[in-house]
C-alpha cells in the first residue's frame, strides 16, 4: 500500500506542475484567439499545424510508451552505462528516419495538403505548403523531447515532463503580447522555436543521469530491433489515427469559415483535463506498471491499474459533465474578446459540447493502452485503433451533413467511446484485478456527478439572471464552478468514492505543511 500511496502523491505532484503549464497554455490559446479569433487565417495557421502534428505523430507517438518498459528492462539487465549506451542508439535511429520522413513531406506538401485541407484552393493552398514547410524542423525536437521523456519517466522522474510546458507557452505569450501585428508566419516560427524547448528543460535531468546524445545507429542493436517491432504496430495505429484525424481537417475545411478553428479551440479546451490530470496520472503509474510487470507481481499490477482507472474517472466523469452544461459560458468566458466574437463563440461552444462526452473514451483509453504496453502488447491497441477509426469516419460522414462541425465533433466522441469499451472488454482476460470494485467504484462516481450537474445547471441559470457584464459572468462562471466541486467532493464521500479521500488528505498535508 506505500507503493501506492506514493504512486497518488507523485500523481498529485505532478498534476499541480502540469496545471501551472496549463495556465499558461489557456493564456497562449486566448492571446491566439483574440489576435486572430476563428478566421480564415487562424484556420490556415490551425491546418498547416495538424498536418505536422500528423506526421510527428506516426513515430512519436508510439516511441514513448514502448521505451519506457525497455529502458527498464535494459537498467535492470545492463545498469546505467548500457542504458546511456542504448540512449544514444535509439535517438540516433530515430533522427535518421524522422529526417526521411521529414524530406518526404516537404518534397510532397503539395498533394499531402491537398489531401489535408481539400476545401482550400489557389492562394490559400500555396499559404498551408508555405507553413507546412516551415513547421517542419519541429519534428527533430519532439523526437528528442519523447525518447528523453521515456528515459526519464523509466527513472521516475516526472519534474521536466510536468514542466516543459511553462517554457514552451511563455515563448508563444511573449510573441502574442509584444508584436502589435502578429502574422501566422511568425505563429509557426515562434511554435518551432518552442517546440524546441521542451527538449531543452529535460538536458539538466539527462546530464544528471551521464545521458550523453551522439551519433550512433545501431540497426543491429538487439533492444533497437525490439523497439522497432514493438512500436511497428503503435506506428500502424498512430498512422490509422492519424488519417483519421486528416479526414476530420479535411472535411472541416469544406464547412464555413472558422469551422476548423472554432473544433481547435473547442478540442483544446476539452483535453486540459486529459493534459493535467490524466497524463499526471498515467506518466506516474506507467513506469511503475512496467517495473511490476517486469518483476512479474500480479498483485501489484492489478491493483496499480485499478487505481489509474479509479483516479482517472474521479476527474474525468464530472468534468464532462461540468464541460457539457457550461460549454457556451466557458468559451464565452475563456475567448471572446478582440476577434473572437459572438459568431466564433457559438461555433465553439457547439462543438464543445459534442467533444465533451468524449473525453471520458480519450482519457480512459490512456491508462488502458498503458497497461497493454506495459506487458508488450501492442497489436491489441493497434487493432482497436483501427476499428474506432472506421467508427469515426462512418459516422463523420454521416453526422456532417445534419449538424456540420459538431457532427464531427461528436463522431470523435462515439469512437472514442467504443475504442475504450473494446480495450477494457479484452484486458480483463489478460490481467486479475478487482473488476467489481473498479465497476461499483465508477457507478459511485457516475452518480455523485449526476447529482453536481444538477445542481450546476440549477445554479448557473439563478445567478446569470442577476448580474450584466462581462467580469459580473466570469464570477458567476467561477462560483457556480466552486460550488459544483465542493457538491461533487461532498456526494463522493458520503458515496464513499474509493481515492477521494486519499487526494483531499495529500492536498490537507500540503497545506499544511506550507503553513
Amino acid at each position: 500500500m506505500a507503493k501506492l500511496d506514493n504512486t497518488r502523491k507523485w500523481a498529485v505532484v505532478v498534476s499541480i506542475l502540469l496545471m501551472l503549464s496549463k495556465v499558461f497554455g489557456f493564456i497562449r490559446e486566448v492571446l491566439i484567439a483574440n489576435r486572430f479569433g476563428a478566421s480564415q487565417e487562424s484556420d490556415l495557421y490551425y491546418a498547416a499545424t495538424n498536418g505536422i502534428i500528423i506526421v510527428m505523430g506516426i513515430l512519436g507517438s508510439g516511441l514513448q510508451t514502448t521505451l519506457v518498459p525497455i529502458f527498464t528492462d535494459i537498467k535492470r539487465e545492463r545498469g546505467r552505462e548500457g542504458k546511456n549506451k542504448f540512449f544514444a542508439s535509439i535517438t540516433s535511429v530515430t533522427l535518421l528516419i524522422a529526417t526521411l520522413l521529414i524530406a518526404l513531406v516537404f518534397i510532397f506538401a503539395r498533394p499531402y495538403v491537398r489531401i489535408l485541407a481539400a476545401g482550400y484552393e489557389g492562394e490559400l493552398h500555396d499559404i498551408v505548403v508555405y507553413l507546412v514547410r516551415l513547421g517542419l524542423p519541429m519534428v527533430l525536437f519532439l523526437c528528442f523531447t519523447y525518447i528523453s521523456n521515456a528515459y526519464l519517466q523509466s527513472d521516475e522522474v516526472y519534474g521536466p515532463h510536468a514542466l516543459m510546458g511553462i517554457p514552451y507557452n511563455f515563448i508563444f505569450i511573449i510573441y502574442l503580447l509584444v508584436v502589435k501585428r502578429p502574422t501566422i508566419t511568425g505563429l509557426m516560427i515562434i511554435t518551432l522555436i518552442a517546440s524546441s524547448s521542451q527538449f531543452l528543460i529535460q538536458i539538466p535531468a539527462l546530464r544528471e543521469r551521464r545521458a550523453k546524445f551522439y551519433f550512433s545507429p545501431s540497426f543491429k542493436d538487439e533492444n533497437v530491433l525490439k523497439t522497432f517491432r514493438l512500436v511497428l504496430p503503435v506506428i500502424l495505429s498512430s498512422a490509422v489515427y492519424q488519417l483519421n484525424m486528416l479526414i476530420d481537417k479535411s472535411l472541416a475545411s469544406t464547412l464555413s469559415e472558422g469551422s476548423m478553428s472554432a473544433l481547435t479551440y473547442a478540442s483544446k479546451v476539452n483535453t486540459m483535463v486529459i493534459s493535467v490530470f490524466v497524463v499526471a496520472i498515467t506518466s506516474v503509474v506507467f513506469p511503475k506498471l512496467a517495473n511490476a510487470v517486469s518483476n512479474r507481481d500480479e498483485l501489484e499490477t492489478g491493483r496499480l491499474f485499478s487505481s489509474s482507472l479509479n483516479l482517472v474517472a474521479l476527474v474525468v466523469i464530472p468534468s464532462c459533465v461540468g464541460m457539457m452544461i457550461l460549454a457556451k459560458p466557458i468559451v464565452e468566458i475563456l475567448f471572446q474578446r478582440g476577434r473572437f466574437d459572438e459568431l466564433a463563440t457559438t461555433l465553439t461552444s457547439g462543438a464543445l459540447l459534442y467533444y465533451a462526452p468524449g473525453l471520458v473514451g480519450q482519457s480512459f483509453r490512456m491508462p488502458l493502452e498503458n497497461m497493454y504496453y506495459s506487458i508488450k502488447d501492442t497489436k491489441t491497441p493497434m487493432i482497436t485503433g483501427i476499428v474506432a477509426v472506421v467508427i469515426n469516419i462512418i459516422f463523420n460522414f454521416i453526422l456532417i451533413k445534419l449538424m456540420a462541425h459538431r457532427g464531427l465533433a461528436l463522431a470523435t466522441s462515439i469512437s472514442s467511446i467504443a475504442s475504450s469499451i473494446i480495450l477494457y472488454i479484452v484486458i480483463r482476460k489478460k490481467l486479475p484485478f478487482n473488476e467489481l470494485k473498479v465497476l461499483i467504484n465508477l457507478l459511485k462516481i457516475a452518480v455523485a456527478s449526476s447529482i453536481m450537474g444538477i445542481f450546476t445547471k440549477l445554479i448557473y441559470s439563478a445567478l446569470i439572471r442577476l448580474v450584466t457584464g462581462r467580469m459580473a459572468m466570469a464570477m458567476v462562471l467561477f462560483v457556480t464552478i466552486f460550488i459544483a466541486i465542493i457538491i461533487y467532493v461532498v456526494s463522493a464521500v458520503i458515496l464513499k468514492v474509493e481515492d477521494t479521500d486519499t487526494v483531499i488528505a495529500i492536498l490537507k498535508s500540503k497545506l499544511t505543511r506550507r503553513k
